[in-house]
């Protein structure tokens, strides 16, 4: 964080300079960028009779500028995400919960879901399309199967967040991952989203918590904090239709008649 704030005032230095590099090489002179257009960088080292000393070609492009605002852009990335982290963990709180876990999914179990609710790219930066996040008070872990272990490794703060693979023959599933990520030291309450996971795997991971606790929340912590920051995206607001039964393959009257036996067989 200290690094970050000192790259920050370097970056608002540059800015004051009105164009003026802060980076010159060692045996030149820095000059103001208004001399640039009348007279050479000077030098204290020997000179070469008739010849003038130019700008070095990464002054004249601004790569000294353009590194410094890199950093700056990347530790500011870093600042907001750990900004979101903390208001997330007062959430986590204020549920009466210990941890959270965030998955992928939307409410319609999407393959591909909107940017309003790509909650764990809002949290950690993680752009993956496949991945759970787990959050507690002190620790953060994502986990996620072989094909974005390393694109996790590079899209996170590694000091903030562990990353867990899963998905293949021998690695622990999704619930051992959490089951170990929370330990044994005392009974946890473990929040998720109701409407974002299916019962099914809202079960597997329930039957597999040991001593911990599954707890369905009503709503998203990390919407909260999203909404909260005025970042979240807009749903979209396109006019609904009704998708034609011959590309749908069933009438909508034969799926009501199909859910209607489904809760009747789960007696709801």
């Amino acid at each position: 964080m200290l690094k970050c704030l000192c790259l920050m005032a370097l970056h608002n230095k540059l800015s004051s300079l009105n164009g003026a590099f802060a980076f010159v090489p060692a045996g030149y002179t820095r000059i103001s960028e208004l001399s640039w257009g009348r007279r050479a960088l000077t030098s204290d080292g020997p000179s070469v009779p008739g010849i003038k000393k130019s700008k070095p070609l990464f002054l004249r492009l601004g790569i000294g500028r353009m590194t410094a605002t890199v950093a700056t852009e990347h530790c500011l990335h870093e600042t907001f995400l750990h900004q979101r982290m903390r208001l997330t963990r007062k959430k986590i709180s204020e549920e009466d919960i210990d941890a959270l876990v965030v998955v992928t999914g939307d409410a319609h179990q999407s393959e591909y879901v909107m940017p309003c609710d790509e909650r764990i790219r809002f949290l950690s930066g993680f752009t993956g399309s496949a991945g759970t996040a787990l959050l507690t008070q002190d620790q953060a872990w994502l986990i996620t199967d072989g094909r974005y272990t390393i694109q996790a490794a590079s899209q996170l703060n590694l000091t903030a967040w562990k990353v867990l693979q899963t998905g293949g023959a021998g690695l622990p599933t999704l619930a051992e991952h959490i089951l170990h990520c929370l330990g044994a030291h005392r009974p946890m309450r473990v929040g998720i989203d109701a409407a974002t996971v299916p019962l099914s795997v809202y079960r597997s991971i329930s039957a597999k918590l040991g001593g911990h606790t599954l707890v369905p929340l009503q709503s998203n912590p990390v919407d909260g904090v999203w909404e909260d920051l005025a970042l979240r995206p807009s749903r979209p607001v396109s006019p609904a239709f009704v998708h034609p039964a011959s590309l749908a393959g069933i009438s909508v009257e034969r799926k009501l008649q199909d859910l209607r036996a489904a809760l009747a067989a789960e007696g709801a």
